[in-house]
């Protein structure tokens, strides 16, 4: 399994891919060149932790009648235990315009009293259009108000690959929709 993510440390951003390998963790730093990227952010004085679910932890929830719940009752009920905070993992908008069910969401975070912290979808890197289908999910994030974005790298190498022969089109995907997000 190969992801990304983008982690604030000291009040900065900081772009990291990395891979699992059995149960050990192993990360390799996304680089440009051979410089990390990094994003200046001011620390944002007297801010605490959020306290976060993300809605995959929902996702087998079932109402009374055994319908699953939906994003904005997952919302709710995040409030409703106490979180400060809701990731969004993905949208459940069925036939609905993405962009209009983003607002939605907002909107009902914002009724419940609760933070939309993250936005986080699948993803793969090796698979042509991808980057630009990324491309659209970072501005579904935006309009959810998200400051942070979380989406996978890869799945899995293909056939006859290894990890270093499919590494520079990963990063570049990565690069590409980092650049499109600032």
């Amino acid at each position: 399994n190969i992801g990304n993510r983008h982690v604030r440390r000291n009040g900065e951003i900081q772009y990291e891919s990395f891979k699992y390998k059995k149960r050990d963790r192993y990360y390799t730093q996304c680089i440009a060149g051979n410089e990390l990227k990094r994003y200046n952010s001011k620390k944002r004085e007297g801010e605490k932790m959020k306290f976060a679910v993300n809605t995959y932890s929902f996702s087998k929830a079932k109402k009374e009648d055994g319908s699953p719940l939906s994003q904005f009752e997952m919302i709710d009920a995040a409030k409703a235990m106490g979180f400060d905070a809701v990731e969004i993992v993905g949208l459940m908008n069925g036939e609905e315009d993405p962009i209009k069910y983003a607002k939605k969401l907002k909107e009902a975070a914002k009724s419940a009293e609760i933070e939309i912290s993250c936005y986080t979808i699948g993803a793969d890197m090796l698979l042509d259009g991808e980057v630009e289908r990324v491309k659209k999910e970072v501005d579904i994030a935006e309009v959810l108000g998200v400051h942070f974005m979380r989406h996978d790298a890869s799945w899995a190498c293909p056939e006859g690959k290894t990890l270093e022969d499919v590494l520079p089109t990963i990063a570049d995907g990565c690069r590409e929709i980092t650049e499109y997000a600032e």
